[in-house]
């Protein structure tokens, strides 16, 4: 009996490793010319993005590492705020880290940060290699939705990944992008 389930167990297990089960799903695929903006409406408020980092990618590739975001160089990524504003950053080479300031020998002496201190590093670390802030601006409103226009010179030439850091109310062309544990991944050809 108990090596029947086990079986099972191994069984299962392998069959969920073979479906693919993927941090990021591709949620469809579509075409985009040449010489339109790139349209993302948001459905519902932002005020979650008051408390945590929401991006958009606009990239021709990417990987995780940790928790941090590599995308290809040239790529954008998008940083959405609870009042609408946005700003765009571009990915290159990831800035070289400074010199770690030598710490006390008594921790006590140590400076404590503060918590906006603190989420501004995570955010930070979180947006890996998107460094250099290319573009800025606020969601528009078209027939009562808020909707962020990223230019075509802001986009990829050729095939290129829009996804999320989680949901936060981003669609594209009605398909949601994202949800609260998968980054939404939709390919797009120009």
């Amino acid at each position: 009996m108990i090596r029947l389930l086990m079986s099972l167990v191994l069984i299962s297990g392998l069959a969920l490793g073979a479906t693919g089960c993927d941090k990021s799903k591709v949620l469809a695929k579509t075409s985009l010319e040449a010489t339109k903006p790139l349209v993302i409406s948001f459905d519902g408020d932002l005020a979650g993005c008051g408390t945590s980092l929401c991006f958009i990618a606009v990239a021709e590739s990417a990987e995780e590492v940790g928790k941090a975001i590599k995308l290809s160089e040239g790529s954008r990524l998008i940083v959405v705020k609870a009042d609408g504003s946005w700003t765009a950053f571009e990915a290159g080479d990831k800035p070289e880290k400074e010199e770690e300031k030598e710490l006390p020998e008594d921790w006590m002496d140590q400076p404590i940060k503060d918590y906006d201190a603190r989420k501004a590093e995570a955010n930070t670390k979180a947006m890996g290699n998107a460094t250099k802030e290319v573009a800025a601006g606020t969601l528009t409103e078209v027939d009562g939705q808020r909707v962020l226009e990223i230019a075509p010179d802001l986009l990829p030439v050729g095939e290129f990944m829009l996804y999320t850091n989680g949901w936060f109310g981003a669609l594209y062309e009605g398909e949601r992008i994202g949800s609260p544990s998968k980054m939404g991944l939709i390919e797009i050809t120009r």
